[in-house]
């Protein structure tokens, strides 16, 4: 862009420097006019002053035809052939000089003028002569001279309109130039103005990015402060609910602690009527669970001549016997190891075998209280005795 400016500006200064030549050709062309017209009117001038003298001397001669005497005649023809080629001219211009000089001597028309007389108009005939041929000189230097310039002016004014003419191609082919670049120019405006528009809208459209971008940042900012406050509200409600939790735990440490105790002493003596089936017939049993005086959980069936005492420990299964509606069965291992089945037959089946089953659980899990007491206390005494032995050491 500046490129073109610079070559805008260089291209309105040569065309101004074109303008101011145009300017002085044109002034050098009217100088030269008015000088050739100077020098013609000047030959006008001696033109006319020639034809005065011309019509003076024919006047002078026509009245010295009607005044001068046949001798002045002959004395003025015998003086003219001095200059050849030219007698009637001279006669005429002699002529009017004897008329002027007769006239200035006061010579009358008739009178015969004297040898003194004759010598003074021959005197004043020679200078006549002498300023005709001077007067002629001139007016052949006057129309060489006018000739002359009349070439010059010619041969300038060619050389002028030739030049001229360069110069208005020249110029023409500038203005072109300059036409084109304008044209450029302007284009480039226009490409400028569409670039500046396209400038705005986007200055707009990040104008507008930044001030949504500044709502997001200002919505992201309270959206991370309620996050914020949710966090730390769901901490407190997790704290809360830790609490709540940890009470809870304890609540239902406490509930199963309730209901071991109270199972516990549901099972510290439970009783149940039934009957044993033999290989002959069923007899009446007593099936009992309990605690014995060692504070462990017993397995008491008794029948008519009978009465097993049995560990949980050794109860390997129990259940009902699908094909009837009262009868389960109950396998346990004897002191030589092998499985025994018995089958008994009870009124209320679902309520022996629910009882038999938390029967068991309850000294499962108080035979592994047991194991872990006595591991503490294993783990205890290994304790003491290592820091006996550190004391020791």
């Amino acid at each position: 862009m500046k490129v073109l400016r610079d070559a805008l500006i260089k291209e309105k200064q040569e065309k101004d420097i074109i303008s101011k030549a145009k300017q002085a050709l044109e002034k050098e062309n009217e100088r030269v006019k008015s000088q050739f017209q100077e020098k013609e009117n000047y030959l006008l001038k001696l033109k006319d002053e020639v034809a005065d003298l011309q019509t003076k001397l024919q006047i002078e001669r026509k009245k010295n035809d009607s005044s001068q005497p046949k001798s002045a005649v002959k004395t003025e023809a015998g003086a003219g052939a001095a200059v050849p080629g030219q007698e009637s001219h001279i006669t005429e211009m002699l002529t009017s000089s004897i008329s002027n000089l007769s006239g200035m001597f006061g010579i009358k028309k008739g009178a015969q003028p004297n040898n003194e007389e004759v010598q003074k108009l021959q005197n004043e005939l020679n200078y006549s002569k002498k300023q005709l041929e001077v007067l002629q000189e001139k007016y052949r230097k006057s129309e060489a001279a006018v000739a002359q310039l009349k070439k010059d002016a010619g041969s300038q004014s060619e050389n002028s309109e030739k030049k001229l003419k360069e110069v208005e191609a020249d110029l023409e082919s500038r203005i072109q130039a300059y036409r084109e670049l304008n044209k450029k120019f302007e284009e480039l405006d226009n490409l400028v103005a569409g670039l500046r528009r396209d400038k705005d809208r986007l200055e707009q459209n990040v104008s507008r990015l930044r001030s949504e971008n500044e709502t997001l940042v200002h919505e992201r900012d309270e959206t991370e402060k309620e996050n914020r406050e949710k966090v730390r509200m769901v901490q407190e409600l997790n704290e809360v609910c830790s609490k709540m939790e940890a009470e809870l735990s304890n609540q239902v440490q406490k509930n199963k602690d309730l209901k071991i105790q109270l199972e516990e002493a549901e099972m510290n003596m439970q009783c149940f009527d039934l009957k044993k089936s033999g290989k002959v017939m069923d007899v009446p049993a007593l099936f009992m669970m309990r605690k014995n005086v060692n504070d462990e959980y017993i397995i008491e069936i008794e029948s008519s001549g009978e009465k097993l005492l049995l560990y949980p420990q050794v109860v390997q299964s129990f259940g009902p016997i699908k094909e009837t509606e009262d009868r389960f069965y109950f396998d346990y291992k004897d002191t030589k190891g092998e499985v025994i089945r018995d089958v008994f037959q009870v009124e209320d089946r679902k309520k022996i075998l629910r009882s038999l089953k938390s029967f068991v659980r309850l000294s499962d899990m108080n035979s592994a209280n047991l194991n872990n007491k006595a591991t503490g206390a294993i783990k205890e005494k290994n304790l003491l005795s290592q820091m006996v032995s550190f004391f020791n050491n």
